[in-house]
């Protein structure tokens, strides 16, 4: 309501570098072991995407500002954020949650899954949580085939 209030504007794009910058430039450069082969890679799978046309990217916008972008899939009945990023203007107006909003308004006459990609990080888990999502914990096995002796030399 408080982005409606503000009169942003949702609008599709093409613009993969310019969602790439504001996720680096609004805090995806701060998170620790990413670099700059994570961001080049980001770009080329959003690329791939394009072409493909199983992806769309929302851009929420304040007048001639940029507040907001995030990119999506839509593949196998379900939809699934795939990386976003918001300026400090477009987080204090709610840019994200209007885009979230909008998507999910978008694909909700169809049968499909929305799938917000999950996050440990508790600030995305808490914004994901307003949309009333359910938290799915996925199990892992991991297999070591090394040889005997370099198993014990692993642990």
């Amino acid at each position: 309501s408080k982005a409606k209030k503000n009169k942003l504007e949702i609008v599709l794009s093409n613009d993969v570098k310019t969602l790439v910058a504001i996720f680096k430039e609004n805090g995806g450069d701060q998170i620790k072991d990413i670099t700059s082969e994570h961001f080049t890679r980001l770009e080329h799978l959003l690329e791939v995407m394009k072409e493909l046309k199983v992806g769309k990217i929302y851009e929420c916008w304040k007048g001639k500002e940029l507040l907001a972008a995030a990119a999506f899939s839509n593949t196998g009945g379900r939809v699934t954020y795939i990386k976003g990023g918001s300026t400090k203007e477009g987080r204090n107006l709610g840019a994200m949650h209007m885009i979230m909003d909008d998507v999910i308004h978008l694909n909700s006459e169809k049968d499909l899954f929305f799938d917000f990609g999950g996050s440990s990080i508790p600030q995305v888990a808490k914004f994901n949580a307003n949309f009333g999502t359910e938290d799915y914990h996925y199990q892992r096995l991991y297999q070591n085939n090394l040889p005997l002796l370099l198993k014990l030399l692993k642990k």
